[in-house]
């Protein structure tokens, strides 16, 4: 999946300066396991967590995009996890006036751009 986000952004000509990764602890691991990382920073939660507490991801995304809203052109992939997360990302992505992607299979969605 990561490297289908960053092969789209690449297609349109988007270099990706810095990645933060919201991720579970096993993925974390298994990622870690196979010799990967997620990017330069990874924010884990518990997959329960993503599943049912909306107010917890929405600020642990939030906190991610003020710290580094001044310094990177934001995009929030929507992709990942859940439809909770993806729910979040989206409201901070139009809060923030952030571009947001969402990719199916081989097809990018551009939410906002």
């Amino acid at each position: 999946m990561l490297e289908d986000a960053l092969g789209f952004l690449e297609k349109e000509n988007i270099k990706i300066k810095k990645h933060i990764a919201f991720t579970t602890p096993l993925a974390q691991e298994k990622i870690r396991d196979a010799g990967y990382t997620y990017g330069d920073e990874e924010i884990t939660f518990e997959f329960e967590v993503y599943q049912h507490e909306m107010d917890k991801v929405r600020e642990a995304l939030k906190k991610a995009i003020e710290a580094n809203l001044r310094s990177y052109d934001i995009i929030i992939d929507l992709t990942p996890l859940t439809k909770l997360f993806t729910i979040a990302g989206l409201s901070l992505a139009k809060e923030y006036g952030l571009k947001a992607m969402y990719h199916a299979g081989k097809k990018l969605i551009w939410v906002l751009k």
